[in-house]
């Protein structure tokens, strides 16, 4: 996996089922962007693979009455994030974030016939 934003690549090169376990090599474009990601990254734990983390916490949550480790505002970003993704890989097109309700692909990602 290779993601490319204006001031840091993130790569890993793991088998395509775990493309989020460590380790990420991340380059900063330059040492400024450096020294702000080294600030952001202090303390940093790698959360276990796959789902084991997010039901972790989860559990904790509901067993010590804490706030839930994502929102329905959290997972909509991602679906919307998503939808944007495949919206822009069939088309070519920019989407623009957050998806409205008159997108092409709002109702879903399946070509309709």
């Amino acid at each position: 996996m290779h993601l490319c934003f204006e001031h840091v690549t993130f790569e890993s090169s793991h088998a395509p089922y775990s493309p989020g376990d460590e380790p990420w090599e991340i380059i900063p474009a330059s040492p400024e962007a450096g020294n702000r990601i080294a600030g952001a990254l202090a303390g940093y734990r790698p959360a276990p693979s796959q789902f084991t983390g997010l039901m972790s916490a989860y559990h904790e949550a509901l067993t010590a009455g804490g706030a839930l480790p994502m929102s329905l505002t959290d997972a909509r970003q991602s679906l919307e994030l998503a939808t944007a993704l495949y919206h822009s890989a069939a088309t070519g097109a920019a989407v623009e974030l957050p998806i409205a309700p008159d997108h092409p692909s709002y109702a879903g990602w399946r070509s309709r016939q």
